[in-house]
């Protein structure tokens, strides 16, 4: 292991241009002056601290700038190289790969299984000739393999988790950004909600897993890292194709009729209390539902224009898929745990509770003040 400035310097320059990150854009998100950044690169020394935040945001740590052969392909990388805006998502792609990371590794230590249910999964849905179709295929498809008949799904979170999907929470990515799927071999998959502005509502955080979820399945190469953004309205042939599986999976067609002929309803004459009971039962949101029902040919545009203007008390009364409506969850949010490190909580209280990390490093993985008497709740 040669671990020279010189050699770490061209490693580090290496991993930059993978990540078509300008020295600017990584200065900026490794909070290293830009001068003292490009000298790195041609050999001179950075600080320990140094390294390890440029490190960080390309998807890596300083071992890995310092270890012997080829850099590791990441999730990072991978979205970075893909994505026009890369800039704006420098700053938190690493923080939340190296959070992932941390998830990882603590399950590891817990001895916590991570099943691979979806290894035998085969889809034929690339066959289909239109991503919609391709995506309502899927969605079928999965069902049926998952032996999850025509019934709702009362919580995505719970689901993704037993099939050894990660997920962590977040509320620094701009709002036209739903979602995050990363995977690669140093921290598994992973799902990113964005729970800024709008997106805070549970039953769009639904949506955002579902979709997150047909990417994992549908778009990632065996063994490969993979790294996408999910954004509002795209046009992306992938997008529409993930979009379609959410809906899809989350209200498949069957559970929808036989929910609406249960209430008496027939189509093109569905009465608006209906459409809310139909929301209520697959916890789905107004315009995700009405847009569904158009599809499905339940309603016409002139019914799906109104049922839109339709004002309704609540669009559900229980949150079914964000953790901190679970205690004792919430009362570490309100001492200062950051909600991206939330999912933290649980594995890293048993990996303190079975003498595997101390005191200190329970406070390292849940960001919290050193002052902050965090003894009382961990005990």
């Amino acid at each position: 292991m040669d671990t020279s400035p010189a050699r770490i310097g061209e490693r580090l320059h290496e991993a930059r241009e993978a990540a078509r990150l300008d020295l600017a854009t990584l200065a900026i998100a490794a909070q290293i002056e830009r001068d003292r950044l490009e000298a790195a690169e041609r050999g001179c020394s950075l600080t320990g601290l140094e390294l390890a935040r440029a490190a960080e945001v390309l998807g890596l740590s300083d071992v890995d700038l310092a270890a012997d052969g080829p850099l590791p392909g990441t999730a990072v990388g991978v979205l970075l190289r893909g994505e026009a805006e890369r800039g704006a998502l420098a700053p938190h792609l690493g923080r939340l790969k190296s959070i992932a990371r941390d998830l990882t590794e603590l399950h590891a230590m817990l001895g916590v299984e991570n099943p691979a249910i979806l290894d035998p999964f085969r889809s034929r849905a690339a066959s289909q000739p239109t991503p919609w179709s391709q995506g309502e295929a899927l969605a079928a498809e999965l069902r049926q393999f998952l032996d999850l008949g025509a019934a709702p799904i009362r919580s995505m979170r719970e689901l993704l988790l037993q099939l050894s999907i990660k997920i962590l929470w977040t509320e620094a990515l701009d709002e036209s950004i739903h979602g995050l799927t990363l995977y690669d071999s140093g921290s598994g998959a992973t799902i990113v909600a964005n729970r800024r502005g709008a997106l805070a509502k549970w039953w769009s955080l639904r949506m955002t897993l579902a979709h997150e979820l047909c990417h994992q399945i549908f778009d990632r190469a065996p063994k490969q890292p993979l790294g996408r953004v999910s954004r509002a309205n795209s046009s992306d042939p992938v997008e529409q194709r993930a979009n379609a599986f959410a809906i899809y999976f989350l209200a498949p067609p069957a559970g929808v009729e036989r929910f609406l002929r249960d209430k008496g309803q027939r189509r093109q004459n569905v009465d608006p209390y209906a459409v809310h009971q139909l929301m209520e039962h697959f916890a789905l949101g107004k315009e995700a539902t009405t847009q569904h029902l158009r599809n499905l040919g339940w309603i016409d545009d002139a019914a799906h224009r109104a049922l839109l203007e339709q004002r309704y008390v609540v669009e559900s009364t229980t949150d079914s898929e964000f953790p901190w409506s679970y205690p004792p969850l919430d009362r570490w949010l309100e001492i200062g745990v950051p909600l991206e490190r939330l999912e933290l909580i649980e594995p890293a209280l048993a990996a303190y509770r079975s003498d595997q990390i101390t005191l200190g490093r329970l406070r390292e993985l849940l960001d919290l003040d050193p002052f902050v008497p965090i003894a009382e709740f961990a005990a």
